[in-house]
């Protein structure tokens, strides 16, 4: 829906000017952005020479005085309607619908005052706006079709210009389950069919029609006649979406927005027999993993522990993307069938090594735990990290 970058940055540019500097309420600004950056985008004015363009439009506001809340929105207004101008609308939007580019600023303008009148796919209760929205990621949901099919166009209609048959003007948003139906039958044969079997009422069905800027019996027209009619239509419609921003009665609807993501659980690592690790140890004694131990993550939250020959369990709850593993004591879960262990040169006999999320250590002989706390000694680790 965005085919400029520059006209998101500089209009929020002049957002952030008008409600710092000028002092704008949030819903006049609303309003007077939304409208600029609607003619921004669609007439790319931040094309070219956009720097030059924006001093500009600074250089207009310039003269104002400061909190000049009523002249921001003024000149602003000016600009936007000196620009977009009764022959805009008349004559040079639909020069530039003559397109077949899928990126075009005027097909985006179209599409986006389908959302702004909250309009309906073609013979479909499903909204246009459900194609727009990033959550919803249906693989048949809404698309675009041919509204005379391209099969119909090449072989009875002798049509073979890619660029004439894939026209803005012979595209329509429709569920994909219609497009289907349709297939590549001639619309004087589809239309009623379709309009038949969906049982839409004559109100409906004017609606619709409009939205989509279809003419009165648009299916008996020829193609090229039909593209013309439809492009001065598809303006239309566009004039009357950009008028409705300035309606105070006009109240965008936004996607629902999801819940934050539940934090992750804290996973127990456990290390042979007495020493225990849950999902963060201690950074300062524990060394850098290696390029093959970076799976599994974990965060430290004290800072250290001391050491003894006694038993001791290090335990923190966050999180972290880097690891950093206990030499010779610590196995990571995830990948694979069957138990992991690690093994060093400095722990020749440590054989029971095991972790597991939330479980108990494993069981092991005396010599062996022996074993473990000297080769993971706590004190040596910290002294081998400070140097």
């Amino acid at each position: 829906m965005i085919s400029s970058d520059n006209a998101v940055l500089f209009c929020y540019a002049l957002w952030l000017i008008g409600r710092v500097d000028y002092r704008v309420p949030l819903d006049r600004l609303r309003e007077v952005i939304a409208r600029w950056f609607f003619m921004a985008h669609t007439t790319g004015w931040y094309t070219g020479a956009f720097e030059s363009r924006f001093e500009q439009d600074a250089g207009r506001l310039a003269e104002l005085a400061v909190s000049d809340a009523d002249g921001y929105v003024r000149v602003l207004s000016e600009v936007v309607n000196d620009t977009l101008t009764a022959d805009y609308w008349a004559i040079t939007l639909p020069n530039e619908l003559a397109t077949s580019a899928s990126k075009s600023p005027a097909l985006l303008a179209y599409i986006a005052a389908l959302n702004v009148l909250d309009a309906d796919a073609l013979l479909s209760t499903g909204k246009v706006r459900s194609r727009l929205d990033p959550a919803i990621t249906a693989r048949k949901g809404i698309e675009r079709h041919h509204i005379f099919p391209r099969a119909y166009l090449k072989n009875r209609l002798g049509v073979t210009d890619s660029k004439e048959i894939n026209q803005i003007a012979n595209m329509a948003l429709v569920e994909w389950a219609d497009n289907v139906a349709i297939s590549d039958e001639a619309p004087p044969v589809y239309w009623p069919a379709q309009v038949a079997a969906k049982q839409i009422m004559a109100d409906r069905l004017a609606q619709q029609m409009y939205w989509h800027a279809l003419p009165d019996r648009w299916e008996q027209m020829e193609f090229t006649d039909f593209l013309t009619r439809r492009r001065r239509l598809m303006a239309d419609v566009v004039r009357d979406a950009f008028a409705r921003l300035h309606d105070w009665g006009y109240q965008p609807v936004y996607p629902e927005v999801a819940p934050p993501a539940a934090e992750p659980t804290a996973r127990t690592w456990t290390a042979y027999g007495s020493v225990s690790l849950t999902s963060s140890t201690p950074t300062c004694c524990l060394p850098a993993p290696s390029s093959s131990q970076r799976a599994a993550r974990w965060t430290p939250s004290p800072p250290c522990y001391p050491t003894g020959r006694s038993p001791m369990t290090a335990r923190c709850t966050t999180l972290h993307p880097r690891p950093r593993w206990l030499p010779g004591t610590v196995r990571r879960m995830g990948g694979g069938s069957g138990p992991r262990t690690r093994r060093t040169a400095g722990s020749p006999s440590l054989r029971s090594v095991t972790s597991t999320p939330n479980s108990a250590a494993v069981e092991s002989d005396a010599a062996n735990v022996e074993m473990a706390e000297r080769s993971c000694g706590w004190r040596s680790a910290c002294a081998d990290r400070k140097r």
